[in-house]
């Protein structure tokens, strides 16, 4: 029978107790692996092994586990412009249906600025202050004496 080889590292730490605990290599198992829809061929790469998600996905959604059959796969691949083109068409009837967001309203921004300076300056004539008039204006270099 073989004889387990260990490292220097693992000795001095077998020497300091009386047991090592080691690792079996491929005790863990996969970590992900390659499963496909028998029915499409979509292929789904690198998903969870665990027991739950085997659960999930063999049971629940019907998938196998590994790649689709070939002709499968062609299939699913000759489709790709079809839904690419469905999915434009969605999200162009998505974008048409919802409403502008505020700032891009035509004139919003304008519309804001004006208000505003209205409202300024009917706080600075509540006060007994004559709001400035644009041509009454310095610009910011010149300063009055």
């Amino acid at each position: 029978m073989g004889k387990i080889a260990l490292t220097a590292y693992e000795e001095q730490q077998l020497e300091k107790q009386e047991y090592l605990i080691l690792p079996l290599p491929g005790a863990n198992g996969a970590n992900g692996a390659l499963y496909h829809n028998p029915i499409t061929g979509q292929e789904f790469e690198n998903l969870p092994t665990d027991p739950r998600a085997l659960d999930l996905y063999l049971k629940v959604k019907g998938w196998r586990l590994g790649p689709a059959p070939a002709e499968l796969k062609e299939a699913w691949l000759a489709g790709e412009d079809s839904r690419k083109a469905a999915d434009d068409k969605m999200v162009e009837t998505y974008k048409k249906n919802q409403p502008l967001p505020v700032e891009e309203i035509p004139g919003f921004n304008e519309a804001v600025a004006a208000a505003t300076e209205k409202a300024v300056a009917q706080v600075l004539k509540s006060l007994g202050i004559e709001p400035p008039s644009e041509s009454g204006l310095t610009s910011s270099t010149e300063r009055p004496e």
